[in-house]
């Protein structure tokens, strides 16, 4: 048998239940309400993505891809030893990384969530990066990449939105072990890297010690594996 569920009357009445402050974030989800401010953020941080190539020296850039699925592995002390750095087309990169949907809805849960101090696993070229310091509350974002050439290129989008933002090049575990250390705290953790299904359970555990009480975790790409959807 079919049933069929009313959208309408699902989204009203989550935004009924949902704190006032989610509601933006909640709406967007339903339908892509662009304001005025939105539709000329997006349209000045997606520009970015054209200009990757002049960043670029030889036509590549060298990025760690993300385990394939069950061959994630730990070193004894129970860190990643992250993938080889391989070289892929500029062109490639730059239509990786969070669009204006996913920007836009990660920069209204910023300001609806009360996000001061982020903490983003996995910059790329920065778009993600670049779309959560545009938010209205000016956050400050830590964010690591295993890449030096793509941290160079991040640079650039990110100096575009803000100057609240410290890159990390380095392995996931690495930084965590780092921020650890300097008793950094943040409001939320954004890990979009390495998706796959015992990577994804190991960073949700490794990043607890920097979450502020109430932080929130946020996973990019679910479905990008049937093992990262079943973590």
């Amino acid at each position: 048998m079919i049933r069929w569920i009313n959208t309408d009357l699902f989204r009203d009445n989550l935004l009924a239940e949902l704190p006032k402050e989610l509601a933006p974030s909640a709406q967007w989800v339903f339908r892509k309400d662009y304001n005025q401010r939105e539709r000329k953020l997006a349209k000045q941080i997606e520009s970015f993505r054209g200009g990757i190539a002049s960043l670029a020296a030889n036509g590549t850039l060298t990025s760690m891809s993300s385990p394939m699925p069950g061959s994630f592995e730990l070193d004894d002390e129970g860190r990643s030893q992250g993938a080889p750095l391989q070289e892929a087309s500029v062109s490639a990169h730059a239509q990786t990384g969070v669009g204006a949907t996913g920007g836009l809805l990660l920069r209204r849960l910023v300001d609806g969530l009360g996000m001061d101090h982020i903490l983003e696993l996995g910059t790329n070229t920065g778009m993600s990066g670049a779309y959560m310091l545009s938010a209205e509350r000016r956050p400050h974002l830590t964010t690591v990449e295993g890449s030096a050439e793509l941290c160079a290129v991040a640079a650039h989008c990110l100096g575009e939105q803000s100057s609240q933002f410290r890159q990390m090049n380095a392995l996931f575990d690495e930084a965590i072990d780092t921020l650890v250390s300097e008793g950094a705290r943040f409001d939320a953790v954004f890990v979009d890297g390495q998706h796959e299904e015992k990577a994804t359970i190991h960073y949700a555990e490794r990043v607890r010690p920097l979450l502020k009480p109430g932080g929130v975790l946020i996973f990019d790409d679910i479905y990008w594996s049937r093992g990262m959807l079943a973590a």
